[in-house]
């Protein structure tokens, strides 16, 4: 489990605690670890195979303050699939599942 995934984990347990710089930090950060990923872990993949990638790149990194005003419950959802993604973005950077299987 990278890191991130435990950081989520921790936060999604600390969740009732967690204020909205809290919450606009951490969406902040998974959103500097996807950047990492499609640059520097997917880069030298084929490009066309990432728009959608890049597309969710660009439209959380404009709503990370929205994402932050989530209720808990909604923003627990939001956390588990950020958590989902990082887990398949490690397992497509270290030689995993095709990526043309996502969806």
């Amino acid at each position: 489990m990278t890191k991130l995934i435990t950081e989520i984990k921790l936060a999604q347990f600390e969740l009732p605690y967690l204020d909205r710089v809290d919450r606009r930090n951490l969406v902040g950060r998974i959103v500097d670890e996807l950047r990492t990923y499609r640059s520097r872990k997917l880069g030298e993949l084929a490009l066309d195979r990432y728009l959608h990638l890049d597309a969710l790149i660009k439209c959380v990194s404009v709503m990370i303050a929205d994402i932050a005003e989530l209720d808990d419950a909604e923003f627990q959802r939001v956390l588990n699939e950020f958590a989902k993604l990082v887990a398949v973005l490690e397992n497509l950077a270290s030689g995993g599942k095709d990526a043309a299987t996502l969806h």
